[in-house]
């Protein structure tokens, strides 16, 4: 869900920046035609006024000629060539009535050398062939027959006093002037302004003029220029003939058939925009990749996190099912910020051995401590203070109290973990060793009951280790053969029968070789000595290996009896007994 998400807001982002590209293509294409169309206005009206001042002029030099004031005449050409800059004015003409040029700048101070005729030519043949007679009138640049130059001819018509034509004034005037001052006004020189005819003959032209001089713009843009109702209008992008492609704007020259086309390069315009959407591009590309790698990335960290959890989970179910059949109890144990213990973790099995509800008394170490036996609540308290205080491990046994009065035995046992702060936490279990405990004490008593009775009967006891040919009294056995200081000390089979009396020594070691193979029961009468000869009566339970003591490991008990009426030297009238018995077990030593 959360990738749809991710991949529609992706969509929608993409969607409003390439339309935001779209606007402002169109937003720099419009704000370039406004800035066109309103430099070939201002360009035109500065061209319309340029023509109005030489028009004015060549009104007031015609008047003059036509009158007769020769000086007059002369002093307003001069006038003329100084006003404007220097190659301005190529010449100022006069033709007479069959087109004879009869006067011309060029050669002011003498007559021409030889008679040059401008018959043929468009800017005589308009007035000639006018009727009405035309008045100011803009001819196509030709090279000229006086000055040997390209000019734009410039006429008006000159009559005699009779109203008839007389001639017609020509001022000849310069097309690289008119370039020169084109290119001033535009920085880039990939931009272009044309200075045309209505008929789109070039006038004039900012770049690469001399290509098109005498020539004409293309037919399709001769149509675009030929509809004398509009005053202005735009065409393009189209491509020039330098091969550049330009926007154009077009305005015509009040008053005049002449026209003002202004031309930008279409690369000059949109490349800053196109580089800067270029960039724009490979920044949101890249941020887009960014993200959805990071989205990638995070959904991937995600699904690891989400992984890991459910293995936790997975893990702490385990563990919880685990700890429901561990018998006892399993807790976790520490200190909270104030220093009191906290009961972190315990399963069902932990309450059930205090006898407490785990659902309503989870966590609450007072219900725990209540439960437990008077008597052995200071003992707890004081273990677990030693364990916190030493930084040990925790092992306690106490008691606790069932609400059916049954009294329970708890062994403890907790193991002390530091934690990256610091911290300890003590990790442990509870069993139940009631059971243990039961079977401790009856042990203890039977024992105590077979201590007094032996205490009683006043029995001796002993244990032959056959395997290390060992025998072992105990003080009463020392007593009944007189040894009380137990100065015997420990005696071999050998060392044993060395103290039998010489009537009883075979006898009694055939008896004992015989007896643990045999599986009986051997006994008899033994005399001891030296310190005069006691009689004790003595008896081995063979059992185990059929070699007797051959077996790996094997061991002899008995006991022995000092009986009333035996016959010595040291006890007369008593009569001294014993019986034994011999285990044998196989297994490794």
């Amino acid at each position: 869900m959360g990738t749809c998400v991710m991949v529609f807001a992706a969509v929608v982002y993409w969607v409003a920046l390439l339309n935001s590209h779209s606007y402002l293509r169109l937003y720099t294409q419009d704000q370039a035609w406004v800035r066109v169309t309103q430099m070939s206005r201002a360009i035109a009206a500065h061209v319309g006024s340029m023509f109005s001042g030489l028009d004015y002029t060549l009104r007031d030099l015609a008047r003059d000629y036509e009158t007769g004031e020769r000086s007059t005449f002369l002093r307003g050409v001069q006038a003329l060539q100084t006003t404007y800059p220097s190659g301005t004015v190529v010449q100022v003409a006069v033709a007479d009535a069959h087109g004879r040029v009869v006067y011309s700048s060029l050669h002011a101070a003498k007559n021409p050398r030889e008679v040059v005729s401008i018959y043929d030519r468009e800017h005589f043949q308009v007035h000639l062939k006018a009727s009405p007679a035309s008045g100011f009138y803009v001819g196509q640049p030709v090279q000229g027959r006086v000055s040997q130059q390209w000019s734009i001819q410039l006429s008006r018509a000159l009559y005699d006093r009779h109203g008839q034509f007389a001639g017609v004034l020509v001022l000849s005037l310069s097309p690289e002037f008119l370039s020169q001052q084109l290119q001033s006004i535009y920085d880039n020189p990939r931009d272009v302004i044309l200075l045309l005819r209505d008929d789109g003959t070039y006038l004039a032209r900012s770049q690469r003029q001399e290509e098109v001089l005498g020539c004409r713009v293309s037919a399709d843009r001769q149509v675009m220029l030929s509809a004398a109702a509009e005053v202005q209008g735009s065409y393009g992008p189209v491509t020039g003939p330098d091969g550049i492609q330009r926007m154009y704007a077009w305005s015509r020259v009040h008053d005049y058939p002449v026209l003002v086309s202004t031309g930008l390069d279409s690369q000059t315009v949109n490349d800053p925009l196109n580089k800067a959407i270029e960039q724009s591009l490979w920044r949101n590309g890249l941020g887009t990749a960014l993200i959805f790698l990071g989205a990638v990335l995070t959904a991937w960290l995600a699904f690891l996190r989400w992984r890991e959890e459910d293995q936790r989970l997975q893990s702490e179910q385990r563990f919880v099912r685990l700890s429901q059949e561990v018998p006892g109890g399993l807790f976790q144990y520490g200190l909270d910020a104030q220093g009191d213990g906290v009961l972190l973790f315990s399963n069902p099995g932990f309450y059930a051995v205090h006898c407490i509800d785990a659902t309503a008394s989870h966590g609450d170490l007072q219900a725990l401590v209540r439960r437990v036996h008077p008597d052995d609540v200071p003992g707890l308290r004081a273990s677990i203070a030693q364990a916190i205080e030493g930084r040990k491990a925790w092992v306690h046994k106490y008691r606790v109290g069932c609400p059916d009065g049954r009294v329970r035995w708890l062994h403890g046992h907790a193991q002390p973990q530091p934690e990256q702060d610091g911290s300890l936490l003590w990790h442990g279990y509870i069993l139940d060793v009631t059971q243990d405990e039961a079977l401790q004490n009856a042990l203890r008593d039977r024992e105590e009951r077979l201590r007094l009775t032996i205490g009683a009967v006043r029995d001796g006891l002993w244990q032959w280790d056959c395997e290390k040919d060992t025998v072992v009294w105990d003080a009463r056995c020392y007593e009944i053969v007189g040894r009380p200081d137990q100065s015997q000390g420990v005696l071999g089979l050998s060392g044993f029968v060395e103290q039998l009396h010489p009537r009883r020594s075979c006898q009694g070691v055939r008896a004992a070789g015989a007896a643990p193979g045999g599986g009986g029961t051997v006994s008899g009468g033994d005399a001891f000595a030296p310190a005069g000869w006691r009689l004790a009566l003595g008896g081995i339970a063979g059992g185990g290996h059929a070699a007797g003591c051959a077996g790996p490991r094997a061991a002899h008990a008995g006991h022995a009896q000092r009986h009333p009426g035996a016959r010595g030297p040291d006890a007369p009238g008593q009569r001294l007994a014993g019986q034994g018995q011999c285990a044998g077990a196989g297994g490794q030593p």
